[in-house]
């Protein structure tokens, strides 16, 4: 009783092949098996994409948001530095007044009080 038969080895998984012709069950489930794999992966590398492009579109977004809000910001600031530098220039104008206080510390607290004369 000789037979002929080869094993080959390939990816952890055995096929068998007899010299009838026959093809191992493995082999026609792997022929079965190889174009649902390749719709799958196509359909999961699709949905990546998408994800990718939906991800990419909120990031600009937010970049878009934040920089119309730091420019609304700057506008802001700029408008602020003119009010205060108007402001400034008619306090300077002005003449200040200087009122003289007087103080004294003692156990009970410190009285502060100011003379009815206005100094020149």
């Amino acid at each position: 009783m000789s037979f002929l038969r080869r094993e080959y080895k390939f990816d952890n998984s055995t096929l068998i092949s007899n010299d009838s012709g026959k093809v191992s069950p493995v082999r026609r489930l792997r022929k079965v098996l190889k174009p649902i794999l390749k719709i799958v992966k196509r359909k999961s590398c699709t949905r990546k994409t998408l994800a990718e492009i939906l991800d990419n579109n909120y990031n600009s977004s937010l970049e878009e948001i934040r920089s119309e809000a730091s420019s609304e910001e700057l506008d802001q600031n700029d408008a602020n530095e003119m009010l205060e530098e108007q402001l400034l220039n008619k306090l300077s104008g002005q003449r200040q007044r200087c009122v003289p206080v007087h103080y004294v510390r003692t156990e009970i607290g410190t009285f502060f009080w100011t003379s009815t004369q206005m100094s020149s």
